[in-house]
């Protein structure tokens, strides 16, 4: 038989290990959830065609967004894959957030043809821009 002692000890042992396992099984639902969620919400793109609102920026520039890949291309080129993403829709319009994991940011704010976009990289601004949509050809 086993003292007070050693049930006590056994007794924590399963109580860690159980809340251990708990939590990691959570994270690991949450993390298969979140892909999921990554790969099937959004699909399509977005194209626009934008002119800075900031000076010394470039006056003319091109933001095209494929959500099947998860890629912000800024004037042709990658800017980042985002790894999250936010959607609010209302009657007046949509909000998009895209972030990856080093903080780089997309803020688009769409409403018809028109849209407002924010590129960061971390607490950098990119270019902040009114754009126009585009259909894709």
């Amino acid at each position: 038989m086993l003292s007070t002692k050693s049930t006590l000890i056994i007794g924590a042992l399963v109580v860690v290990v159980g809340c251990v396992s708990f939590v990691k099984g959570r994270e690991a639902g949450n993390d298969a959830r979140d892909r999921y969620h990554l790969n099937q919400d959004l699909s399509g793109s977005l194209a626009m065609k934008c002119e800075s609102l900031i000076a010394d920026k470039p006056r003319n520039n091109f933001v095209y967004i494929d959500f099947g890949k998860q890629t912000v291309y800024y004037n042709g080129d990658e800017l980042f894959k985002y790894t999250s993403f936010t959607v609010f829709a209302s009657s007046r319009g949509v909000s998009y957030s895209l972030l990856d994991t080093h903080a780089k940011f997309a803020s688009i704010t769409q409403l018809g043809n028109y849209a407002r976009v924010s590129l960061q990289d971390g607490d950098h601004t990119i270019n902040y821009m009114d754009c126009e949509t585009q259909d894709e050809q």
